[in-house]
């Protein structure tokens, strides 16, 4: 196995365990929770999109207070989950 083979074979285990995280925190969201945890993964990976290995339909951003995200009635692209905060 070359370097760049190993390279991604640490990246896809680091990838499998960043994805069991989330998908461990997403199945206690109350829209969420009747999914299955293959479900929420297929929610999660942006496989079907012709996207890159490994990029993710949900990304963390943290915000200083008051930042706006979006407003009401606005078009968007995303669905923004509060975690901390308040809106």
């Amino acid at each position: 196995m070359d370097s760049r083979e190993r390279l991604n074979e640490i990246l896809a285990r680091i990838e499998a365990k960043y994805l069991d995280k989330l998908t461990e925190k997403l199945k206690n969201n109350h829209f969420l929770q009747g999914l299955s945890k293959n479900a929420l993964q297929k929610f999660v990976m942006n496989s079907q999109l012709g996207k890159g290995y490994g990029e993710m339909l949900i990304k963390k951003i943290n915000t200083i207070r008051n930042t706006v995200i979006y407003r009401e009635g606005e078009v968007s692209d995303r669905v923004y989950m509060i975690t901390k905060g308040e809106f």
